[in-house]
């Protein structure tokens, strides 16, 4: 609490008779100072007198009990002695001051008066026993605050504006945060008669704030000036390092290195190119420096070890770079000799093998019988790849080994393409298997012990998903291993050596079937397709463009296409391509409508149907999840499959002629129709999540259609389609999962499809 006092002179109390003392005879209260019983001070505008003897105790903190009591005299008095006034008016309360009995705050506008003695006990209006007495609202008096900005720093951005905060009691009164830069700004505070205040600066742009004078006392009706500014940031402390890599070796291998702090935390890491300089900058630095540890990992090339000599550690200073001269020791490693023999290599022809170990390739060129390299036995696995060679299949076994032995054995035949084949077969049992990587459980990898129990268990056609062709129309296989491609030879072998076929699938749901097809542009991409699978063993072509873009949707584009690659193919191959479709039905029957039944896929138009020429039609008869229906059959229920065959058959035209509409869409009768089903769903997947096809997402299930193959044999055996010279058998989505499950499917579907 403040008291203002209005004192008469000594000498007018003289004069008027009253005694001489006044206030201003006691000395103020001096902590080193030795008081004794009567002594008599002043403290904070109050007079104090001593009990006893005293040091170094704060009289406003004495209490009852102290060593000192508050005086009768002098400012402690609310009276007017000899002629004197005494006005007092209340200041805000702060949690820091001590206050005795009838000491008078404000505080959140309310007016409290202090019982006994208290600190840091808030004034509280509903606190009837507390130490404060509420006593209505208090008069509110202001002070005014104004807050002058400098210039914009040249370290501060253009559009960041100063950001200046007001606090009284730790809550934040006022605020400026939009004011330009050289402007002042001022702020009306509510203080009561007189309030601590402190302003804040917060940082900006990385700049530390300050403000003059950051703390004050404001009074009621009283100003202060706050000027604010702004020191630069310091630099950032930070240096770099040059790390020079050295080693007896021809060119820059790559090896890997790793800065690590005191801590051992990593700072960074990456690629060294040796016989070059790799800098580090912006390592955290200071003027006394900072310890990094800096190691090194070795290399292997051309049949030798290269091991750092040691682990380095390097100190880096403020805004310096420090070197670091790596060096390598050099140690020969023992070598496996790999030799080729070559089997069938025409006259004046020649092929390339590549060898690769995921991280070194090494090339073999086969003009003979024979051929050998030397390469490092140090474990690694590596791949051979033949290339292709025009009329010619090239079979490499093993097609990859481990480098752990002295000696390996690599056994390469080349044989040139069969003859002209014999027309497609008359049934067919027809499976697809993913070339592409993918995770899925229900899905194992296509080996070659799966492609050869798939053809002894009765598939005769294999079809390889997916291939894609680009803007250009250069083939593609999207997401196939290196691994897989290396096992395509050795599995066709497998298919042809059991009379069966191997077709490449374009297209596939996700579409990497993507090429430019207007004008002349169909035939350079069909002649390239014609000449990889010429090339590499395959006997045809299957179309499975779900999403065709705009030029691929043009009926007579496909053609030039078809008719490229099927002459390319010939040229090259010296026998006809095989050609099969899988379009999606779609379509419906009723009364309205007849039987309407067609293609989802915009360029199966009957002139491409005819013009095409296709040997087969694997016609998807799943996943339409109720959208086709015939007959008041959808894709799950038995009797779908023969009313989607006879609807679509040329051969079954008559009978069926008074539930076609108009130009009735139809398969030649010289082109077989193959029923498309899925072989697989896992017992756990409820009928209603089948139906939905959610199973899809995971692979729980190859397809959402009619499956079982009880279901299936009953509806073609009911159907009668095996009377039909166009039924041309079953083909399934996807063999990897009749794999998974121990050929259930095919085993169970053979007899309808081949009788």
């Amino acid at each position: 609490m403040k008291r203002k006092l209005k004192l008469a002179s000594v000498v007018t109390c003289a004069l008027m008779g009253v005694g001489t003392f006044t206030i201003a005879d006691a000395a103020s209260w001096d902590s080193g100072a030795v008081y004794t019983a009567g002594d008599t001070v002043t403290h904070n505008g109050k007079e104090y007198t001593a009990k006893y003897w005293t040091q170094n105790n704060n009289p406003e903190n004495s209490g009852e009990w102290g060593p000192w009591s508050l005086s009768n005299g002098g400012s402690s008095s609310d009276d007017d002695n000899g002629g004197g006034s005494s006005e007092q008016s209340a200041e805000e309360w702060s949690s820091s001051k001590t206050y005795t009995e009838g000491d008078t705050v404000t505080y959140n506008g309310g007016s409290y008066t202090a019982k006994w003695w208290t600190q840091g006990e808030t004034p509280n209006p509903e606190s009837k026993w507390g130490v404060w007495q509420y006593n209505g609202e208090a008069e509110q008096g202001t002070g005014t605050v104004s807050i002058v900005l400098p210039a914009k720093p040249d370290f501060v951005s253009s559009n960041t504006k100063a950001d200046v905060q007001i606090f009284k009691n730790g809550v934040m009164v006022a605020e400026s945060k939009d004011a330009n830069w050289g402007s002042t700004t001022s702020f009306d505070i509510s203080v009561g008669s007189g309030a601590d205040l402190t302003v804040s600066v917060p940082s900006l742009d990385g700049a530390t704030g300050s403000a003059t004078p950051a703390s004050f006392n404001l009074a009621k009706d009283a100003s202060q000036t706050v000027s604010v500014e702004y020191t630069a940031p310091k630099p950032a402390e930070e240096g770099s390092i040059n790390i020079n890599a050295k080693a007896d070796v021809i060119g820059n291998p790559t090896t890997t290195y790793t800065l690590t702090n005191s801590d051992g935390v990593v700072v960074f890491h990456g690629d060294l190119n040796v016989n070059n300089t790799t800098s580090l900058n912006s390592v955290p630095a200071s003027e006394d420096g900072v310890k990094y540890t800096l190691e090194v990992a070795g290399f292997t090339t051309n049949g030798y070890n290269y091991t750092p000599s040691k682990t380095y550690s390097v100190t880096v200073y403020n805004y310096n770079s420090s070197n670091v001269n790596v060096n390598f020791d050099k140690k020969a490693i023992p070598t496996e000799n790999v030799t080729f023999s070559v089997d069938g290599l025409p006259s004046g022809k020649s092929t390339t093998l590549t060898l690769t170990n995921g991280s070194e390739t090494k090339e073999v060129d086969l003009t003979g019988n024979s051929a050998s390299i030397d390469i490092a036995k140090d474990g690694s696995i590596w791949t051979i790849t033949a290339a292709a060679m025009s009329g010619y299949k090239i079979a490499v076994s093993p097609s990859s080994f481990t480098a752990d032995q002295s000696n390996q054995n690599v056994n390469v035949k080349i044989t040139e393409n069969a003859a002209p084949s014999t027309n497609w077969p008359d049934r067919a049992v027809v499976g697809y298997v993913r070339g592409y990587d993918a995770p899925w459980y229900s899905q194992p990898d296509t080996t070659n012990e799966m492609i050869q129990t798939a053809m002894d268990h009765g598939y005769n056609v294999i079809v390889y998903a997916f291939a894609g062709q680009d803007s250009n129309g250069t083939v593609t296989l999207p997401k196939w291993t290196d691994e897989m491609k290396s096992r395509v030879p050795a599995q066709l072998d497998i298919i042809h050596s059991s009379g069966g076929i191997a077709l490449l699938s374009i297209g596939g749901a996700v579409n990497y079937f993507d090429p430019n097809m207007s004008g002349d542009n169909a035939i350079v991409t069909g002649k390239a397709m014609g000449k990889f699978l010429a090339e590499n063993g395959y006997d045809g072509l299957d179309i499975d463009v779900e999403h065709p873009n705009a030029s691929s949707s043009v009926e007579s584009n496909f053609i030039r296409y078809i008719d490229a690659a099927r002459a390319e193919f010939k040229s090259i191959s010296g026998k006809d391509m095989y050609l099969a479709a899988a379009p999606q039905i779609s379509g419906n029957t009723g009364s309205w409508d007849g039987g309407n039944a067609k293609f989802a896929e915009p360029m199966y138009t009957q002139d491409f149907l005819n013009d095409a020429h296709f040997d087969a039609i694997f016609i998807q008869t799943y996943n339409q999840y109720g959208g086709a229906a015939f007959f008041g059959k959808k894709g799950f229920d038995v009797g779908f499959l023969s009313n989607v065959f006879k609807l679509l058959s040329e051969e079954t035209r008559p009978d069926m002629e008074q539930y076609l509409v108009d130009n009735n869409l139809y398969v030649p009768e010289g082109t077989k129709i193959v029923l498309g089903v899925p072989d697989f769903k896992d017992p756990s997947v409820s009928e209603a999540a089948y139906k939905q096809g959610t199973c899809l997402a995971d692979a729980s299930c190859s397809g959402a259609g009619l499956y079982d193959p009880k279901d299936i044999s009953t509806d073609i055996t009911n159907g009668g389609l095996g009377a039909y010279n166009q039924y041309g058998g079953v083909m399934t989505w996807i063999l990897n999962s009749d794999s998974y499950q121990g050929w259930t499917w095919v085993d169970g579907v053979k007899g309808v499809a081949y009788n």
